[in-house]
């Protein structure tokens, strides 16, 4: 009776005017806007992505009418998404012509060395935001040349370099990065004004010919200590005695000595004490008042790969938040294949991310640096790992020695001497007024001095005592500035010599250098050696003078005063001291009448 009576009331509400108008006007339009905003119809969704393309693992590309594509791979894809691609000409954006105000700030924030080549690309992703991108882009014909092409990317805040690389065959360039980029475009990178930096053993100083040609100072006094800390603390000098920027190099070898792997794999495993050597090195940083630090540490296990990165970012996060820069030198890489380089245990990329230089060390082997070479291979390749503003170069200033497949350093010095010789006259006494006949003698069997004028470096043969050929390798102001012009091929961002720390050098580099770090181009001109011949008396007045090639002799034409004369042999480039190949004393007879009979 109780419910027959319910039912009826429910019945009533329901046949009654204002409920039919409810049900009409109000229920029946939600429950019809539920099914559109609900799957399978999503009208919402579909709404918000009108113009975007669906993003699937199997169809997961947007593109751009000139030929441009962004692929967003399946392995980055976390759930639904949408993109669309749009482009403006580069020459609307660099008048300014755009709506958008992100675009206008974004032209203002445009560093100088960038120039646009390429049309400004805009990528917008709607849904779940995926983590893997690859766009690839036609290189413009007015690109030239292509080792100098980057690809940025404008976050919201700056412009970002992005990893690439170029694919000649396809004429394009191919960007592979875990992030989805806004607002991307080819960019010409041009000149800026690049680090000059110098190795500073303990105790040393820099020369005053350097103090126009370096403008950041490398103290190597610091060495990887088992516990986490360094040795070497005691040695390292103020940087408030150093002109221009001071980094304190930090390393796990010695100069000369195999690297510990062994205390670095301790490190790169170790959180305790990864926790003491960030610790000690952002104090040392501060309270020697440096700006930064340069971790050269070789031989990272590959498999430390990833750990050795997180380290580095650790490492990198304190001295930034201090106000500190961070270097870090990785090992040489070899290449595998055109476009592939095996880095071992560093990763190029990861660490040119957050490390402000990343430093290619110095290939022990000359030929390596000869055009079309391995390193100009590498650069090549290296400046679409790392923003080429960051990267390096390490550059020998020491001679070379090649026995096989060993190189050896030489010095500068110690290099020239066995081509050259020692003096040598031809007699010890001579009479009153004939001439001394000198020339540079040498016990070694060797090829004249040669001259590659590609590479800019000197050379010659010999054979040693065992019969086995050794060829010579020079470094010299002209070879340098051979290495310099690679570096501005490609737009580096600068260098650091170990002239200092080889002590026994071309003295002519530093000029070299001050031309580079000024921003010209050094000229590369073939070495001007001579011989320059002095004959001194006995209370060290100069009596004659005379300058020959390096090969040949001398006629010195010594006073009428009888006494003893030493004849020196200085070789020289133009005006500049190379080295000294020796004296020799010879005698003047004291002129003695014959009687007449």
């Amino acid at each position: 009776m109780q419910d027959s009576s319910f039912l009826n009331s429910i019945g009533r509400m329901l046949e009654s005017p204002k409920t039919g108008k409810i049900i009409n006007f109000v229920i029946i339009p939600l429950l019809i806007l539920l099914i559109l905003l609900l799957p399978p119809i999503n009208l919402l969704e579909r709404v918000r992505t009108i113009g975007y393309e669906p993003i699937t693992p199997e169809s997961g590309m947007v593109t751009d009418p000139d030929g441009t594509r962004v692929v967003f791979p399946a392995d980055g894809l976390t759930g639904k998404a949408y993109a669309k691609l749009a482009s403006i000409p580069r020459e609307q954006f660099e008048r300014g012509e755009v709506d958008d105000e992100a675009l206008r700030t974004a032209l203002e924030k445009l560093p100088t060395a960038l120039r646009p080549r390429s049309p400004i690309y805009m990528l917008s992703v709607r849904g779940e935001i995926p983590t893997h991108t690859i766009a690839t882009i036609p290189i413009p014909n007015d690109s030239m040349p292509y080792e100098t092409l980057d690809v940025y990317n404008w976050n919201g805040e700056k412009w970002e370099w992005m990893p690439h690389r170029i694919i000649q065959e396809e004429d394009v360039i191919e960007s592979d990065v875990n992030f989805v980029p806004n607002d991307f475009a080819v960019f010409q990178t041009t000149p800026q004004l690049p680090t000059v930096g110098a190795l500073l053993p303990p105790g040393k100083d820099l020369p005053p010919e350097a103090a126009t040609a370096v403008n950041a100072v490398f103290p190597t006094a610091l060495t990887l200590r088992g516990d986490g800390s360094v040795d070497g603390a005691e040695s390292l000098i103020a940087a408030e005695n150093i002109n221009g920027k001071a980094y304190m190099v930090v390393r796990n070898y010695r100069p000369g000595e195999v690297p510990r792997t062994d205390l670095l794999a301790n490190l790169i495993i170790d959180q305790g004490l990864q926790e003491v050597q960030i610790n000690t090195l952002a104090e040392l940083a501060a309270s020697k008042l440096y700006d930064g630090v340069a971790l050269d540490y070789r031989g990272v296990d590959p498999p430390l790969r990833a750990d050795y990165t997180a380290f580095i970012n650790k490492l990198a996060a304190r001295l930034h938040t201090d106000g500190k820069e961070l270097i870090v030198y990785v090992d040489k890489p070899v290449q595998l294949s055109d476009d592939t380089w095996e880095t071992y245990g560093y990763d190029w990329i990861a660490l040119g991310a957050v490390a402000d230089h990343i430093v290619i060390p110095i290939f022990e082997n000359p030929v390596d640096y000869y055009p079309g070479g391995t390193v100009e291979k590498l650069l090549a390749w290296g400046v679409g790992q790392v923003d080429r503003y960051k990267l390096m170069l390490e550059l020998p200033a020491n001679a070379t020695e090649q026995a096989g497949n060993y190189f050896i350093p030489r010095g500068f010095q110690d290099a020239i001497t066995p081509i050259l010789g020692t003096v040598a006259t031809e007699n010890d006494v001579v009479e009153p007024g004939m001439p001394v006949q000198a020339q540079l003698k040498s016990d070694v069997v060797a090829s004249p001095l040669q001259y590659d004028p590609a590479s800019g470096i000197s050379w010659y043969r010999y054979r040693d005592q065992s019969g086995e050929e050794r060829i010579v390798f020079f470094e010299n102001a002209t070879s340098l500035a051979a290495k310099l012009s690679l570096a501005n091929r490609f737009n580096l961002g600068g260098i650091v010599t170990n002239a200092i720390e080889i002590k026994d050098y071309d003295p002519k580099i530093w000029e070299t250098l001050a031309q580079y770090a000024n921003g010209q181009i050094p000229g590369i001109a073939e070495p001007n050696l001579g011989v320059e011949w002095k004959a001194v008396d006995s209370k060290g007045n100069v009596v004659a003078e005379q300058r020959t090639s390096l090969y040949q002799p001398a006629q010195i034409i010594l006073p009428d005063a009888p006494d003893t004369y030493s004849i020196r042999a200085d070789v020289k480039e133009g005006d500049t001291f190379i080295s000294n190949q020796g004296i020799a004393q010879v005698a003047v007879a004291t002129y003695t009448p014959t009687p007449t009979p």
